[in-house]
């Protein structure tokens, strides 16, 4: 489903967290997590626009 030609879309999985593997248990730290928000973040922009939003549930 197309919602927009001229906006993009991206999800991600959090290190450790559902189908992500972990290789080392410091990649589960806050300022880890930041950089890979960071990263997506720096490499998707395109303009001033960007929402993020983020839910960790847990059953």
């Amino acid at each position: 489903m197309i919602l927009s030609e001229s906006l993009t879309c991206a999800t991600f999985d959090w290190r450790g967290m559902s189908s992500s593997i972990v290789a080392s248990p410091r990649q589960l730290y806050i300022p880890q997590q930041a950089r890979d928000v960071a990263t997506i973040i720096r490499a998707l922009a395109s303009s001033k626009d960007i929402v993020y939003t983020a839910s960790l549930q847990h059953s």
